[in-house]
């Protein structure tokens, strides 16, 4: 299985989760048919405003979607940038790869 880092993970000003990998671009993601996009300009994976999931559902989301289309699994790592999101919440996104790739 293939691995890309995360190097920041972020709420946009539009509320919605965004994931910046460090290498790899996922622009054939919509076909995981798991409402992910890729946004080509900002080399980001983004979810749909939160709705029904929250933020640590959105991301479980996006990790899981990249792994069953592309077969890569994304890592968080200790230089990661958080962009808007609180410290709770960011805790509770660090225990998603475990429940991902468990």
């Amino acid at each position: 299985m293939e691995k890309d880092e995360i190097i920041e993970i972020g709420i946009g000003e539009d509320a919605r989760l965004y994931v910046r990998p460090k290498t790899e671009k996922y622009p054939f993601i919509y076909r995981a048919a798991c409402e992910v996009n890729w946004d080509e300009n900002k080399n980001i994976l983004w979810s749909p405003q939160r709705g029904e999931r929250s933020y640590v559902g959105w991301f479980g989301q996006i990790l899981g979607a990249v792994k069953s289309e592309y077969g890569t699994i994304l890592s968080i790592t200790e230089n990661i940038k958080w962009t808007n999101i609180p410290e709770n919440l960011q805790k509770e996104i660090l225990e998603v790869p475990y429940k991902i790739y468990s």
